[in-house]
């Protein structure tokens, strides 16, 4: 028999545990044999009831009000109205009204439910605007206004009082406090001022006293809306590391010898965690549908192995080159994983079988898409040979490539969180950096130099944690230099090192952006590419041929080819004709940073990797004038470079954090944190308590995990933009979901019994990621 009782979330603060059970037939018929029978009862005469209890240390408490009668056939029930700060254990009776007899049959696992402190959190939005939440104990709260109302003999009031935070000290702002009732909400939109520091807190007024009903929150800086007036200074930093990219490059002209400008491509390679099969239906032929399971199988038929075959097809011409990429973690682990590469062997030949049938069909019924789909046979074939020629691990083509020199692999933020929405919990920022690290040395067998803060998303402070990690620079969106506290002298056209570390910031050059990644300006828009949006059939078979209607003209290959090649000559002349018109403005080499999402090459813009080919093989023989480089190349080169603070910012839609604090997402930080809070508690405890416990680090790193998955920016994103609402919150609660049944495994005084490891290893089994992790880095000032 199985019987679990679990904690679950739902979007309100509040505290609801399901008890799920499985008790087989045969036990059943046991207890009919040996209870009922004996006493000419039938399980008409029975009846079976749950009640909920309190573990305490003299023994379980009823808790009153919860538990009843079970339908038959049932297999579960809810618990809701729960209270925190204690542990929990459901049981099944089985009752005999006619002999007022009550048989216990089975007792549940624990569940623990922490202690939610009266706290308020502070979250940044933009220049003007923040968020907040808070928790406040129900009973409590209502005993300290009733104390404060009877002493004041007067009505109580509760506010926001919002200070303002300058050269450490606290100014309160008493034309921002705001009314709230704390008994209607629990968050708010907080309107403020651009360029400061603001800290929050929460209290209760009558009769002129006050008292706190919180701490004074975490502090945030709002964005600037133009660059501030400090003087303009420089620093040099010595690198302490080389990279194998660290090289002449080499090129027909003697770009480096003769260049007047830099270049730094660099693609985002990242996907969310999925680790599902695809479902491919019993029709017999298969459609690919593009829902979440089928994402990395897409990313890699349609991105990263056309950029492996790409990179092999440079190499094999003899032309030099270097890229800067980064791979998030999550990708590189779907890329290692065992059951993936298995489905992605599944998903090609499904799409080659496919294909087949469509070269078949096309000959028969559309003559006008034959040649489109042997294109796509003939393509899938060679994906899946080269998928096969890395024994189905990719990451180690993308190792290859760096090692060869070809290639800069940076790192990503572990699970891509939204770092600037944690910094009240320092050591969710930490793990989320910190494991990046520690996996990517066990992907690519190196320490990583830099990093790809996930969304662009910067906030000042995150740099320490950068700079911890042994990283030496991060990427950021334009505004977070160009709306730095001083003007920047470069503008985009140099990196910068943040004030206070040694830390560099490559910011995005807008120009190159709107070129290559705007699908209505940009070259992705051109009449002659194949259309993303629009199928002809259950492959891609139509040729954008307009935007203006739903008018579309089959695909030609050969010229979209030489669309592709006409755009690289523009996006390289474009480059050259920049660094002619700057070169002068400045004492050393202008500096391009062309950053783009890598799936925007193959998969979103199917000619996107043969625009790169060209573009390479242009900028190899065709020019001397723009130097292809990469980060760490550029800082050993130019170790000297101006020191700014930077501006909080992102390259999402405005610049801002908008995208991942609207209405529909918000309430996702609140539970996230609450996980953090508990993670915390618990890495600490096995630090200084448990460190040679290998169970207790077991599920601590597999908590870990688990938290780390729950900070991923992407489902809020997702669920922002409308899609797959149900399954990104589906995704995003059984995280926390299995993050509580570890947190009551490891509080357990039973830890080590059988259930409790059986449950710890099904867990560890379904969300392997990171085997690399350190639980240690979660702990309390680690």
């Amino acid at each position: 028999a199985y019987f679990e009782l679990k904690r679950e979330v739902w979007e309100e603060d509040s505290v609801q545990l399901r008890a799920w059970w499985k008790i087989p037939q045969s036990d059943w018929d046991r207890i009919e044999k040996d209870v009922l029978m004996p006493a000419s009862l039938s399980w008409e005469d029975t009846e079976l009831e749950i009640a909920l209890s309190e573990l305490r240390a003299h023994g379980p408490v009823p808790v009153e009000g919860q538990g009843g009668t079970i339908i038959p056939g049932t297999s579960d029930w809810l618990f809701t109205g729960l209270r925190d700060g204690t542990a929990y254990q459901a049981t099944i009776y089985m009752n005999i009204p006619s002999r007022k007899e009550q048989m216990q049959l089975i007792s549940s696992t624990a569940c623990s439910i922490p202690v939610k402190p009266d706290h308020i959190v502070l979250i940044p939005i933009d220049e003007v605007r923040g968020y907040t939440y808070w928790h406040l104990d129900k009973e409590r709260l209502a005993r300290r206004i009733s104390e404060l109302s009877q002493r004041t003999g007067q009505e109580v009031k509760t506010y926001i009082k919002i200070y303002e935070e300058w050269a450490g000290q606290l100014y309160h702002q008493m034309h921002r406090d705001i009314e709230v009732h704390l008994g209607f909400t629990d968050n708010w939109y907080l309107n403020l001022e651009p360029d400061k520091v603001f800290r929050v807190q929460l209290i209760a007024s009558s009769g002129g006293e006050v008292i706190d009903l919180t701490d004074v929150s975490n502090s945030i800086q709002t964005a600037r809306l133009f660059h501030g007036n400090n003087p303009i200074q420089y620093r040099e930093v010595h690198l302490p590391f080389s990279h194998p990219s660290n090289r002449k490059l080499e090129s027909a002209m003697g770009t480096a010898e003769n260049s007047i400008g830099l270049l730094v491509l660099h693609l985002h390679a990242h996907l969310p965690y999925f680790r599902k099969r695809v479902s491919y239906g019993e029709s017999g032929l298969w459609q690919p549908m593009g829902y979440p399971p089928e994402w990395f199988h897409e990313a890699v038929k349609d991105t990263y192995i056309p950029l492996i075959l790409m990179f092999e097809s440079l190499a094999g011409e003899g032309v030099d080159f270097r890229i800067s990429m980064d791979i998030s973690p999550t990708l590189s682990n779907m890329m290692r994983d065992a059951l993936l590469q298995e489905e992605f062997l599944r998903y090609i030949d499904a799409h080659i079988n496919l294909a087949r049938a469509e070269v078949d069909r096309t000959r028969r019924q559309a003559m006008q898409y034959h040649d489109t789909a042997w294109m796509h046979l003939n393509r899938f074939l060679e994906i899946k040979d080269c998928f096969l020629k890395y024994d189905c691990d990719i990451s180690r083509a993308f190792k290859k490539f760096q090692d060869l020199g070809f290639l800069e692999i940076s790192t990503c933020g572990a699970t891509h969180g939204f770092l600037p929405f944690h910094t009240a919990f320092p050591e969710a920022i930490r793990g989320q950096i910190e494991t990046a690290a520690l996996d990517y040395e066990d992907t690519f067998g190196a320490r990583p130099k830099g990093i790809w803060l996930p969304e662009c998303a910067y906030v000042p402070g995150l740099e320490k944690f950068v700079e911890k990690a042994g990283l030496r620079y991060f990427f950021t969106e334009t505004h977070a230099v160009t709306l730095a506290d001083c003007p920047a002298a470069f503008g985009t056209h140099a990196p910068v090192f943040v004030k206070g570390s040694d830390v560099a910031a490559f910011a995005r050059d807008p120009e190159t952006g709107k070129q290559v990644w705007s699908g209505e300006e940009g070259y992705p828009g051109d009449p002659d590419y194949l259309d993303f949006h629009f199928k002809g059939g259950p492959l891609r078979y139509n040729r954008i041929t307009t935007r203006k209607n739903d008018y579309k003209e089959p695909y030609v290959r050969q010229w979209a080819l030489e669309k592709a090649a006409s755009h690289a000559q523009h996006f390289m002349e474009a480059r050259n004709f920049r660094f002619r018109y700057i070169k002068n403005w400045f004492w050393k080499k202008p500096l391009v940073v062309a950053m783009y999402d890598a799936e925007l090459f193959g998969h979103h813009w199917f000619e996107g990797t043969d625009f790169l080919y060209f573009l390479l093989k242009k900028l190899y023989y065709n020019q001397n004038e723009t130097e292809l480089i990469t980060p760490t190349s550029y800082l050993n080169r130019y170790p000297r470079n101006q020191e700014v603070f930077l501006n909080p910012s992102s390259w999402g839609d405005k610049g801002t954090f908008d995208k991942w604090m609207y209405g529909s997402v918000s309430w996702m930080h609140r539970h996230t944190h609450e996980a953090v809070r508990e993670l915390v508690a618990m890495a600490s405890h096995m630090r200084d308590h448990e460190k040679e416990d290998e169970v207790a680090r077991r599920i601590v790193s597999q908590a870990g995990r688990e938290v780390l998955q729950s900070m991923n920016s992407d489902i809020p994103f997702v669920i922002s933009n409308g899609h797959f609402v149900d399954r990104m919150k589906e995704y995003y609660l059984e995280d926390l979901e299995r993050f509580w049944i570890l947190a009551s495994i490891y509080w357990d005084r039973e830890r080590n019994n059988p259930s409790n490891l059986c449950r710890l290893e099904n867990l560890e089994m379904t969300n392997p990621i990171f085997p690399a992790i350190d639980p240690e880095v979660f702990a309390f000032g680690a």
